[in-house]
């Protein structure tokens, strides 16, 4: 198994971070929906696909360098 580069290990921890944000988030408007709370619901839930999308890639890369050497 092949060691996580610092900026791979950062990318998966705002990633994960944002996930749990998108669940806590998620959580609150199920508790109590209001509009700035669906808003922002919806903001944190393109951030993190962004992260995800992001990640993803990343993974990509990082996989074809490892293939090189």
């Amino acid at each position: 198994m092949t060691r996580l580069q610092r900026w791979e290990k950062w990318l998966y921890r705002l990633t994960f971070a944002a996930l749990f944000a998108f669940l806590a988030s998620g959580a609150w408007v199920v508790a109590e929906p209001t509009d700035a709370r669906t808003d922002a619901f919806g903001v944190v839930l393109y951030v993190t696909l962004i992260l995800a999308v992001t990640s993803g890639l990343a993974t990509i890369y990082a996989s074809s360098q490892r293939g090189r050497e």
